[in-house]
């Protein structure tokens, strides 16, 4: 499930671009880079909320993350990793269900989020870095990314953009404390003819109680269905078959409780294909799914 794989997509699609070979790093974007990557803000704070926009989308987007937990939130549904589990929350019917990685364990640990990423390393060669002091304990450091990174960026990641703002170069402003760095607040934007058409925007708040709508909703339903897998009086196994009516074919079986939800994702180049659904009812209630994995476009 490419959902899963893109806990990170609100960041890391915007930031991961290949640094542009001969270019110096700049001493400044490196001490906000180093300051606010993930782990070193949890050395100082228990939790951080990120709320964010990006061009093109509607809603802003929330990720929440503590020193046991990462939450994130995508287009249709939120994702939940904590220590042992990984939970998933639909937006459209308001359900929760478990995610169930249907592969070698060996095979899981690439769709967990390991590091969360805020900024990206491609932020350590932007130039025309400029620093002024807002004299209320902040300061504003604005930069462009250069013109190699800004095209590349822009074609990639907003295609539906007007072609002629691919001509214009990526400006990028970040509000810090003024003795250590810690950011607060950040956006990308381009300026065509006069005006700013903002591209990413992003706020960072430290140690709050106030957790994102979504997020407080999965912490309530999860007990009530910890108590249903452990309750339940009738189960239901989920079996997804890989390479089905050949040699190669493997299969992995998941068992839970029948009122349960349960979410497979499918191995690397692997999608579940939910139209194969086939079920069936034992006489006791227990009841069988199987569901056929097949081959993404391009992995044939």
């Amino acid at each position: 499930m490419r959902k899963v794989r893109g806990l990170l997509l609100l960041i890391a699609t915007l930031t991961v671009m290949t640094t542009a070979c001969g270019t110096s790093e700049n001493e400044t974007m490196r001490r906000i880079y180093d300051v606010n990557q993930a782990e070193a803000i949890l050395q100082r704070h228990e939790t951080f909320r990120l709320c964010g926009w990006d061009y093109g989308r509607d809603n802003r987007k929330e990720d929440y993350v503590t020193r046991e937990s990462i939450y994130s939130e995508y287009e249709d549904n939120a994702a939940l990793y904590e220590k042992d589990d990984e939970w998933c929350y639909t937006y459209a019917d308001e359900s929760l269900s478990k995610y169930w990685f249907a592969m070698p364990e060996d095979e899981i640990q690439p769709f967990l989020p390991k590091d969360y990423a805020i900024l990206g390393s491609a932020m350590l060669t932007e130039e025309n870095v400029r620093i002024v002091d807002n004299a209320d304990h902040t300061t504003t450091i604005t930069s462009k990314k250069n013109a190699k990174q800004s095209v590349t960026f822009l074609r990639e990641n907003f295609p539906a953009m007007p072609k002629e703002y691919y001509a214009h170069d990526i400006e990028c402003e970040y509000i810090v404390d003024t003795e250590t760095y810690e950011l607060s607040h950040l956006k990308w934007f381009l300026t065509v003819d006069g005006k700013e058409v903002l591209l990413y925007e992003l706020n960072i708040i430290p140690d709050t109680d106030q957790m994102p709508e979504k997020l407080q909703t999965m912490l309530d339903l999860i007990p009530q269905y910890k108590e249903c897998m452990e309750n339940s009086e009738t189960r239901k196994t989920i079996t997804v078959v890989y390479e089905a009516g050949t040699k190669q074919e493997k299969s992995y079986v998941y068992t839970t409780a029948n009122e349960c939800l349960v979410t497979p994702v499918a191995r690397d180049g692997y999608m579940v294909d939910f139209g194969t659904l086939e079920k069936v009812t034992d006489e006791d209630g227990t009841v069988h799914i199987t569901l056929q994995a097949v081959r993404n476009a391009g992995n044939k």
